[in-house]
């Protein structure tokens, strides 16, 4: 076996106190996004919960990609609308 240190074995992987402080989450909310199967993939060791930070960096580009969208656009109002808006001119 090597004798590094076990550092080392965890040095591609967050733990989940650092990785909701990066992205302002709590870790409710990284638990919800588990259970949903929205949120990066992540490893348990027994309560120790650590995200692999090459698939949180996968997932964080992937939301880029699939959360882009075009803008709305603006219904025009129907004569109904624009009558009712002629009416209450009227009255003022």
């Amino acid at each position: 076996m090597s004798d590094a240190p076990l550092d080392d074995l965890f040095a591609g992987y967050i733990g989940e106190p650092e990785l909701c402080k990066q992205l302002g989450v709590t870790r409710r909310t990284l638990a919800r996004w588990a259970e949903l199967g929205i949120g990066p993939t992540r490893t348990a060791l027994g309560r120790k919960i650590l995200y692999s930070k090459e698939n949180v960096r996968t997932w964080l580009i992937e939301r880029e990609k699939t959360k882009t969208r075009p803008r709305a656009r603006r219904l025009k109002p129907t004569a109904k609308h624009s009558r009712s808006r002629e009416a209450g001119h009227a009255a003022d």
